[in-house]
């Protein structure tokens, strides 16, 4: 069998799916064309409703299983298609902003059955290969950022991504078997093919296994040396291809930028660096948009609320009236004005930086009490409900405002 990532939908595009098509464009391409990201749950439920009634003469014989994969992966290919035909939006965005958003929350909220038939296979398949390929899959666990529920996270993300397109699910043989082979092939690229395992890296496999089970300690250190400098290396290799790490990026920089507005760069950097650096823009390019968040991940874990929202899906809401928590309101926006307003705490006049440190935190606030957080392991809803995590938001404004 191909392996998954390898595959295109085009096969996909049969009669079901120009029906599904139509009935897509009637629903959700308006919201989409307004909002480009989740959209609301009445449409999204009205679409199904509408998707399965259409097609109900090829669904009634078959499992409630089998039904909600085929809605699911019509959607997905219709996502996929509307992208490539109006919105226009590069990959990484579009599946953060409108793809991930508005199929886990399908998952979570109406898709039961098919929800606990992804997370049973993964960890079914998962074990296998732990089972077949233990030290390999220890090196990814025990990395310095990486660990099993990452692994299941790219995993999750990388089905919904590439691996519920490639077939329309009501013409696949021994349902069951296909998909279990679907998620094998997903772990073998994400195990040996996409992070290029080399004769090099083998090496060091093979070095650590016979340390391991031979118990050898009279390694050379330039070999010692060369291994841990290989680690590394492939450490980076999976930082760069992970799903996940592009999702808590793309979730970092969002808060982030909101903090950062251009007034807020330059009163920030005016106020803790020398007004020369002021000048070269390539100077505040490189420390205002940093985004690669690996170097922090050490302190963000420290944080345990903030890691969780972080590494999940947000489904965010525009509108006002949709904030979570309303009782964190307004001590999140007190805490956020406080370290914000702590570099300039010495100035005479503080009112117009006040002010726009003031916006910022209310932008800031709406922005992360907005919606909802969906767990990428249960794909259930995160709550914020700690004492502690007004602390942690204090900690996070700090590692946000960290330039060298």
């Amino acid at each position: 069998m191909q392996q998954v990532e390898t595959f295109t939908y085009n096969n996909c595009k049969d009669i079901d799916f120009e029906l599904s098509y139509v009935i897509f464009q009637v629903h959700l391409a308006k919201e989409l064309i307004a909002n480009k990201s989740a959209v609301s749950s009445q449409i999204l439920k009205n679409f199904l409703t509408e998707l399965e009634r259409k097609h109900f003469n090829k669904l009634i014989t078959r499992s409630k299983l089998v039904k909600e994969m085929f809605l699911l992966n019509q959607l997905v290919l219709c996502f996929e298609e509307y992208n490539k035909d109006v919105l226009q939006m590069s990959t990484f965005k579009f599946r953060a902003n409108i793809l991930y958003p508005n199929t886990l929350y399908i998952l979570m909220r109406y898709f039961e059955t098919l929800r606990n038939f992804i997370q049973k296979t993964i960890r079914t398949v998962y074990g296998e290969y732990r089972r077949k390929a233990i030290h390999v899959v220890r090196k990814y666990e025990k990395s310095f950022f990486y660990n099993n529920d990452i692994i299941h996270y790219d995993v999750k993300l990388r089905f919904l991504g590439n691996g519920i397109k490639v077939f329309n699910p009501l013409y696949v043989d021994n349902f069951l078997n296909f998909y279990k082979q679907v998620f094998r092939n997903i772990l073998f690229y994400y195990f040996m093919k996409k992070h290029d395992v080399h004769t090099e890296l083998v090496s060091y496999f093979i070095l650590t296994d016979l340390e391991q089970q031979h118990n050898i300690h009279n390694i050379t250190t330039e070999l010692s040396l060369y291994r841990e400098v290989l680690y590394e290396l492939q450490i980076n290799k999976i930082y760069e291809y992970s799903p996940s790490f592009f999702q808590m990026k793309y979730n970092f920089n969002i808060f982030k930028n909101i903090i950062y507005n251009n007034e807020f760069q330059t009163l920030y950097l005016t106020r803790t660096k020398n007004l020369t650096y002021l000048n070269n823009n390539q100077y505040k390019l490189t420390q205002v948009y940093d985004y690669d968040i690996k170097g922090k991940l050490k302190e963000i874990k420290k944080l345990p609320t903030i890691y969780r929202l972080l590494k999940a899906v947000h489904i965010f809401s525009n509108k006002n009236s949709n904030i979570e928590n309303k009782i964190y309101f307004n001590p999140v926006k007190t805490a956020v004005i406080e370290e914000l307003m702590y570099p300039f705490r010495n100035l005479f006049n503080q009112d117009v930086v006040h002010e726009i440190i003031e916006q910022i935190a209310v932008n800031f606030t709406k922005s992360i009490l907005s919606g909802e957080y969906i767990n990428l392991i249960t794909l259930s809803p995160i709550k914020i409900n700690q004492v502690s995590f007004i602390s942690q938001i204090k900690k996070f404004i700090k590692i946000c405002l960290q330039v060298d």
